[in-house]
């Protein structure tokens, strides 16, 4: 670690992600387990706890955490360096995030600001379907299924299912005493969340009202989607030239998103998942985070409920794997008016759709509104605005790309139209 770096951090003091011991104590496997277990960190050894260099013996110190790792389930592999400062050797020990829980005795510790602390059961679960530890998909409830959802089931089935009771044993959908597993709830019980109030969804207004939707995950997909078409009108391009009505938010991306949120979400995180209307966005929160090894820029097909991913596609709710987040990316891209970006808090993932209506420049405004008025060509448009007719094709062009306008006939016979976005 360069001097500047650890200056730096040595001033801003212990947090969540650096911790300061004069040296080597016996709770350092427990320190190493936390931090493991959260987002990694440094262990400053030879530093006080208010940020006093004291100095410490580096090859008995590394001797010292060595023996302590050695306790460490599944084994955590830390990086050693070492800076002196005024003297005092201090050890530097980085301790990389885990893939895995790690634990000492059978109990394992996850690293809350300064401090650690063990993990309930409850967090455990949740930690553990977090890094794929265990499906809890697979995990067995005491509810039968509803068997006018499991007819829906078979009738939108991708696949000929001949013995739906054996096919869906076969999937873990439903245990061999037919009860149904966490997937088979969530798709053929009429409420889940009569057990499980965290598997709803809450959506709020700009007006800060709110409606819940229960019910199986094809449903809630369902019952969203017209909520939102209801409320999604449509939504000028300008005001101060003749209105153009075009869609607020690519509906395809958005209904991928809120798919993707039920699928791929950490059910043991006992959150619903979020969905927020205000007037700048669309944003939808899930519980969890991306799988390890996968981020938005690389959707390794990894999920995280596969019995469950499975019965959804079977449905032909969700793309093939790895598809649905670049669906959402092209249908964003070829939006003019809304941008994509993803978030990450503390067990969340938040997706959000921005407006950005700024995208269309005012010579594109007015040829959409020449435009309204029905099909012409591009020298008609260009006489009628008085600019080239080289600036035209150039911005139609553009237009033409997201979808806006559309060209029809060839040659001087050649027209351009508005393109179905529009009322």
């Amino acid at each position: 670690m360069k001097q500047e770096k650890f200056i730096k951090l040595l001033r801003e003091g212990g947090s969540q992600e650096l911790e300061f011991k004069s040296l080597v104590t016996k709770n350092i496997g427990e320190e190493i387990c936390a931090f493991a277990n959260s987002d990694g960190g440094y262990i400053f050894v030879g530093i006080s706890d208010d940020g006093g260099l004291v100095g410490c013996d580096l090859k008995a110190s590394k001797e010292r955490i060595s023996q302590h790792l050695t306790n460490i389930t599944p084994p955590v592999e830390v990086e050693y360096d070492q800076i002196k400062v005024d003297d005092e050797n201090i050890l530097i020990v980085k301790v990389p995030k885990s893939d895995h829980l790690c634990g000492i005795g059978g109990t394992v510790f996850i690293r809350i600001g300064t401090s650690k602390r063990p993990l309930s059961l409850q967090e455990i679960l949740a930690q553990g379907t977090e890094t794929l530890l265990f499906e809890i998909d697979k995990t067995p409830t005491d509810h039968s299924p509803n068997d006018q959802y499991l007819e829906k089931f078979i009738s939108d089935s991708r696949v000929d299912i001949q013995n739906p009771s054996e096919y869906l044993k076969n999937m873990e959908a439903i245990t061999d005493e037919g009860k149904l597993t966490l997937a088979g709830l969530l798709m053929f019980h009429e409420k889940p969340q009569s057990s499980l109030p965290h598997t709803s969804v809450r959506m709020t207004f700009e007006d800060e009202s709110w409606k819940r939707f229960n019910g199986p995950l094809w449903k809630i997909v369902r019952d969203i989607e017209e909520e939102l078409r209801n409320r999604l009108t449509l939504t000028s391009l300008q005001p101060s030239f003749k209105r153009i009505d075009v869609y607020e938010y690519p509906m395809k991306a958005i209904r991928e998103g809120i798919i993707n949120s039920l699928v791929h979400r950490n059910y043991a995180i006992k959150s619903e998942v979020f969905i927020e209307l205000s007037p700048e966005k669309l944003t939808i929160k899930n519980p969890g985070s991306f799988p390890p090894g996968t981020t938005p820029e690389y959707p390794h097909p990894v999920p995280r409920n596969p019995i469950l991913y499975e019965l959804m596609f079977q449905m032909g709710y969700v793309e093939r794997q790895g598809r649905g987040i670049q669906l959402i990316k092209e249908e964003c891209r070829e939006h003019p008016f809304v941008s994509l970006d993803y978030e990450f808090e503390t067990s969340f993932t938040i997706l959000n759709f921005k407006k950005d209506i700024k995208s269309i420049s005012n010579e594109e405004k007015n040829i959409l509104s020449s435009l309204s008025e029905g099909e012409k060509s591009a020298k008609k448009i260009a006489s009628e605005l008085d600019i080239s007719k080289v600036t035209v094709l150039k911005k139609i062009n553009r237009l033409i790309e997201w979808k806006l306008i559309e060209k029809t006939g060839r040659g001087p016979s050649t027209r351009y139209k508005l393109g179905k976005k529009f009322k």
